[in-house]
C-alpha cells in the first residue's frame, strides 16, 4: 500500500504534477518530453487530488475505476443478451449482466492493475464504453470514446477495429442494415483521429512518433 511495483507510475505522476503546476506536459518544469503511453491517464492524475504523498489516492481512482469497468462489462452483457432475446427464446437478462460484472471484478490481471498505479483500469473503461455505445448504435459518442480509448492506451486502437470488423461481419451475414455498423465506423475513425493526435503531438515536441 505504500508504493506502485511500476516507476512508470511515478513517471506519469511527475507529468501530472508538472501539468497542475501550469508547467505543462513536462517531466521536470520546463523539459517537454514524450516519456508517458497515456495523455489521458496524465490528464485523470490532473484532476485527481493527489497532493502530498499520492499513492493512497492513485490507488483509490484505480479501484473505483475497477469498479467502473465491472459495471460497464455487465452493461456490454445486458446489450448483447437483448439482442438474442425473442419470445421463443427466453435469457436471464439479470443473470447473465450481473455475472458478467462479477468475472470482470475477478479478473486476476485487472484486479492486479487496479492497484498498479496505471492506466490500464481506465483503458479497460473506456474501451468498454466505446464497446457499449456502439452496440447501442450511438455514433457521436463512440466516436468521442474511440479517441479517448488511443489516449488511454495507443495500441487500443487494434481492439476497436477488431470489434468493429466482428460487428460489420455479422451484419454482411445477416444481410441486414445495422446503426450499429455506422456506429463502429464512426469509434474505428475517432480511434484513429486520437492516435493521430498523439503521434503529431510527439512528432512536434520530440521529433519522434512514439513515447
Amino acid at each position: 500500500t505504500r508504493d506502485f511495483a511500476l516507476d512508470d507510475a511515478w513517471i506519469h505522476l511527475s507529468y501530472a504534477k508538472s501539468l497542475r503546476a501550469g508547467d505543462g506536459l513536462s517531466y521536470n518544469p520546463g523539459d517537454l518530453e514524450t516519456g508517458f503511453s497515456s495523455p489521458l491517464w496524465v490528464l485523470a492524475l490532473g484532476v485527481w487530488p493527489i497532493a502530498g504523498n499520492p499513492v493512497i489516492p492513485v490507488k483509490l481512482l484505480g479501484a473505483l475505476l475497477h469498479g467502473a469497468t465491472s459495471w460497464m462489462g455487465a452493461l456490454v452483457t445486458l446489450e448483447l443478451a437483448r439482442r438474442t432475446a425473442g419470445p421463443d427464446r427466453p435469457v436471464p437478462l439479470a443473470s447473465l449482466t450481473v455475472l458478467s460484472g462479477i468475472l470482470v471484478a475477478c479478473s486476476p490481471t485487472l484486479l492486479q492493475a487496479a492497484t498498479s498505479g496505471m492506466e490500464v483500469p481506465l483503458a479497460a473503461f473506456v474501451l468498454l464504453a466505446t464497446i457499449r455505445e456502439v452496440l447501442c448504435g450511438r455514433a457521436a459518442v463512440a466516436a468521442a470514446l474511440g479517441l479517448l480509448c488511443t489516449w488511454a492506451r495507443p495500441e487500443l486502437l487494434g481492439a476497436v477495429v477488431g470489434f468493429s470488423v466482428v460487428l460489420a461481419a455479422s451484419a454482411w451475414r445477416q444481410r441486414a442494415e445495422d446503426p450499429r455498423v455506422r456506429a463502429a465506423v464512426w469509434a474505428v475513425f475517432g480511434s484513429a483521429l486520437g492516435l493521430a493526435l498523439w503521434v503529431g503531438y510527439c512528432l512536434a515536441v520530440s521529433g519522434y512518433p512514439w513515447p
